[in-house]
């Protein structure tokens, strides 16, 4: 029951972190495309951080 307690308890910290760190990408994403008026390369690596991030989350 503890471990069942403890692993969603983890789930749910990541998916707060991974939440947190989705939204700093896409803010930071959001700036740099606005200074560099849209760098593709630099879009695309921002939605594979996020694809990550889910799917790391996904795993779980």
């Amino acid at each position: 029951m503890l471990l069942l307690i403890c692993t969603y308890a983890d789930a749910y910290i990541f998916g707060v972190i991974s939440h947190w760190w989705r939204q700093i990408v896409n803010h930071a994403g959001y700036n740099f495309n606005r200074i560099q008026l849209k760098n593709k390369s630099h879009i695309e690596a921002t939605y594979d951080l996020t694809a990550i991030a889910a799917g790391a989350k996904g795993k779980l």
